[in-house]
């Protein structure tokens, strides 16, 4: 028996194993497949992000009903399956709606998830203005322009004293 006390190591192989991959549209899609696979979960923790998408790839995810009391303020303004805290309380408190984790580990994860997507990015050659020619036109135009002002700004800002009059610092 695989749960017997000190037997943490299975001497046969799995007894049912599946033959092919789970096809939530294998017999057609409804108008609730077609809302979950637009639905989109944002602002949770990477964690609860994919166990959200796992229940919704696999068909688990089930939608609320009626609001649920939020944890934090105790009104029924939880209208989002799953979740304990409603998106106002959450924000506030900096904390993962779903699990209650400081918001602080989301933005590093969120961080580092960036900076690893913009690395795959650099090693495979691929830049987003490459790819569209009017978006890397409209970028450069709009770089030029923010160095113009910063330059006009900074003359207009310190403006130079003919060498003859110095009576910006006196007082009659």
């Amino acid at each position: 028996m695989s749960s017997q006390k000190g037997n943490a190591i299975r001497s046969r192989p799995q007894k049912y194993q599946n033959n092919s991959v789970f096809k939530k549209d294998l017999y057609g899609t409804t108008p609730q497949t077609k809302a979950l696979d637009s639905m989109k979960v944002e602002g949770l923790c990477s964690k609860c992000t994919s166990v959200i998408q796992w229940k919704i790839k696999f068909l688990k995810y089930k939608k609320l009903t009626v609001p649920s009391k939020c944890v934090k303020c105790l009104d029924r303004t939880v209208k989002e399956a799953y979740h304990t805290m409603c998106r106002n309380c959450a924000s506030a408190a900096g904390k993962c709606p779903k699990c209650c984790e400081d918001h602080g580990k989301i933005a590093e994860e969120d961080k580092t998830a960036a900076t690893t997507e913009n690395q795959v990015e650099v090693e495979h050659g691929e830049n987003k203005d490459r790819r569209n020619p009017a978006t890397s036109a409209r970028n450069a135009a709009t770089s030029l322009r923010k160095t113009s002002l910063a330059t006009k700004r900074s003359r207009d800002c310190s403006p130079e004293l003919p060498s003859g009059d110095s009576s910006v610092g006196e007082s009659e």
